[in-house]
């Protein structure tokens, strides 16, 4: 996976892709996804193929410039109004997205991972970030509760693991349901038509609701 992004200035897309709202594109090994920012000023683009593609690893890899034309060859039998979003940048960035497989443990003595060093995953479901947070939290309430340090590093590892693991694994299946194509294209697109937004919102209860306790 290679994320392409990019700021388009809002005067040059349409009015309904300057809406104060998040729009996703699914399509066969790739996605789109664009919403504004700074006020409406800007419209902010984020391309994500699966495909090969040539990355310079000596490089920055987070920023590396990527060529309009590439882009817009790749997404040339899409919608027209996405094919108009994306030909209205003027510049592109990518980067390739990695993850890893959930690790076996997080610690060891005095030393314990978090954050992307512990958990690496794709950003499909958008919780890079905020698994660290809530790794934070469980971290400090691991070592506020009188334990030595190394039984408390245990106890937070024991307590984020799961949770951060599956996020992990839902991540990287969100990804293979964006990039569907053919038949089970069509039954995943029948699926979300099918049912309410609340219904939609329900299907993530397990991460949004969720709380993990330190034991």
């Amino acid at each position: 996976h290679v994320a392409w992004r990019t700021l388009i200035d809002a005067e040059h897309v349409a009015p309904e892709q300057r809406r104060p709202e998040s729009t996703l594109w699914l399509g066969p090994k790739a996605h789109l996804v664009h919403y504004p920012l700074r006020a409406g000023s800007v419209v902010n683009a984020v391309a994500i193929i699966e495909a090969p593609i040539a990355i310079d690893w000596r490089a920055d890899i987070w920023a590396q410039s990527g060529a309009p034309d590439e882009i817009n060859a790749h997404f040339s039998k899409w919608h027209a109004d996405a094919r108009h979003l994306i030909g209205a940048a003027r510049e592109w960035r990518k980067w390739p997205l990695v993850d890893l497989d959930p690790l076996p443990a997080w610690s060891t003595g005095r030393a314990a991972l978090l954050g992307d060093a512990a958990h690496p995953m794709l950003p499909f479901l958008a919780q890079g970030a905020a698994q660290a947070i809530e790794d934070a939290a469980m971290l400090g309430a691991a070592l506020s509760a009188g334990r030595g340090i190394e039984e408390a590093l245990a106890a937070y590892a024991a307590a984020r693991r799961p949770r951060a693991s599956r996020v992990q694994a839902q991540s990287r299946r969100q990804a293979q349901i964006y990039h569907l194509a053919g038949p089970p294209a069509f039954l995943r697109d029948l699926g979300l038509r099918s049912m309410s937004a609340r219904q939609l919102l329900a299907r993530y209860d397990w991460l949004y609701r969720a709380r993990s306790n330190v034991k």
